[in-house]
């Protein structure tokens, strides 16, 4: 019997208001989200616009949690849009910072 060692990428249910940039042909096209689901390597939101699969984008959440003294924190996601059924988009993460 042979086994394979198989990394696993889980996703977790995250609600999270944010907005989405794709930069294509010199101009930029701007939207608004909300995620559903959040991983490691794939993020799903809800546009309120359908996007093609292949797009890079760049997606812009407002963190939960706060720093000390109440800064807040932004999560900066870069990846490709991997996956979409009407405005659900999966995006496949390339990095990302807060």
């Amino acid at each position: 019997m042979e086994y394979r060692a198989e990394k696993v990428h889980r996703l977790y249910p995250v609600a999270l208001d944010g907005h989405y940039k794709i930069v294509c042909c010199d101009r930029e096209i701007l939207g608004k989200c909300g995620t559903t689901w959040m991983g490691a390597k794939r993020l799903i939101f809800i546009a309120n616009n359908p996007i093609p699969e292949g797009e890079r984008i760049e997606v812009s959440l407002l963190w939960p949690v706060r720093l000390p003294g109440g800064v807040s924190l932004k999560l900066v996601i870069r990846g490709c849009v991997s996956e979409t059924s009407g405005n659900r988009i999966t995006v496949a993460i390339l990095k990302y910072e807060f």
